[in-house]
């Protein structure tokens, strides 16, 4: 079994659009509430595709709702879990896509579906979601 991490060996304060880095090089990579500020989406997913590992995982999450942006491109709330061990760069695995539950009734998960196979070019894409909620406290219990 491999050495533990239970920090972050990189942290990249900046848009994931070619940075350079080598193929593979992480297991997970976590981009909280910034799908939806990406100025290419396609790209941006494309590159963090190509830097986690073939079973690696992103972690990707915005407080918009799916159906503002365009549902694949922005990647809202979703999780993209990378199943095929072992698989050349050229081929795009078999992914599952999580989304929290704020897809509008309107929007199905097969729209979402056929949106990462025509225009990521994965070849297989599984669709799911999770129904999360996210509770704000009171402010005026925050600041007494």
């Amino acid at each position: 079994m491999g050495k533990a991490h239970t920090q972050a060996d990189l942290i990249v304060k900046s848009l994931p659009q070619a940075t350079g880095l080598p193929d593979a090089s992480y297991d997970i990579i976590c981009m909280l509430y910034g799908p939806h500020c990406l100025p290419d989406p396609n790209v941006g997913l494309n590159e963090m595709h190509r830097l986690l590992t073939p079973r690696g995982l992103l972690v990707a999450s915005s407080p918009y709702d799916l159906t503002v942006w365009d549902v694949v491109a922005e990647a809202h709330a979703a999780t993209l879990e990378h199943r095929e061990g072992g698989a050349p760069a050229e081929y795009r695995g078999q992914h599952v896509i999580k989304t929290t539950g704020m897809l509008k009734p309107w929007v199905s998960l097969e729209a979402v579906k056929e949106r990462v196979h025509e225009e990521l070019g994965w070849k297989k894409a599984n669709v799911e979601t999770q129904q999360v909620m996210t509770v704000v406290p009171d402010y005026e219990e925050l600041v007494s």
